[in-house]
């Protein structure tokens, strides 16, 4: 989230009390965080519900786990096993991976740990999901298409032409890449991503009259 001017402004307009963090503040913050109310502290700092939980002393951190439904245990590791829908679609999630590879998992290759998991000869399911292998070295290729794409389009921010292509069509001119990080800009300075100044983000969003900018 972008802390704006008129972010400040709303959580100011949100105030519920000030709070002094050197005393006692067992269950001060119950209402304000129930009803989504900011607070102030005596130091001018603002605390949103959520940073107000970390503060509440009287709050113990317990994560929320959920039973583990869907754990298996793996026999054989010469498959990538993956609980697809069976039921999404009218089964064309299911035909999609089984057209990608993927076929059913047996007994033979996995143990269902939980006793809710149906285990039959032919597949194992768990309410409207199936679960599925595909052989590693499929699963490993795909994954590292996927990283070596999304590199792809991180460099494709890097670079960019070093003119204008012709756009003619019968140019025989092929336009050129420019990697940006490796040109520099006048004195030895490398290409930035543009950051507007202060001062024009106050053009545009106006002056904050409580920050005093």
């Amino acid at each position: 989230m972008t802390i704006t001017n008129k972010t400040v402004r709303d959580a100011q307009a949100n105030l519920q009390e000030d709070l002094d963090l050197g005393a006692k503040t067992e269950g001060k913050f119950r209402e304000s965080i129930a009803t989504g109310k900011n607070v102030r502290l005596p130091s001018g700092q603002w605390l949103s519900p959520e940073a107000q939980i970390m503060f509440d002393k009287s709050i113990v951190a317990r994560d929320i786990g959920a039973p583990a439904l869907e754990e298996i245990r793996i026999k054989n590791l010469s498959f990538h096993y993956y609980w697809g829908n069976r039921l999404a679609g009218a089964g064309a999630r299911y035909a999609q991976l089984k057209s990608m590879g993927y076929t059913n998992a047996t007994l033979d290759d996995v143990e269902p740990m939980a006793v809710e998991i149906e285990k039959g000869q032919s597949e194992i399911r768990y309410g409207d999901l199936i679960l599925m292998k595909i052989s590693v070295e499929k699963w490993m290729a795909r994954e590292k298409a996927k990283m070596e794409r999304a590199l792809a389009l991180q460099r494709r921010t890097k670079t960019y032409f070093d003119k204008t292509p012709n756009p003619d069509v019968n140019s025989d001119e092929s336009p050129v890449m420019v990697d940006a990080q490796n040109q520099s800009v006048g004195d030895a300075k490398y290409l930035r991503h543009y950051q507007p100044t202060a001062a024009e983000l106050d053009a545009k969003m106006g002056a904050d009259p409580v920050g005093g900018k």
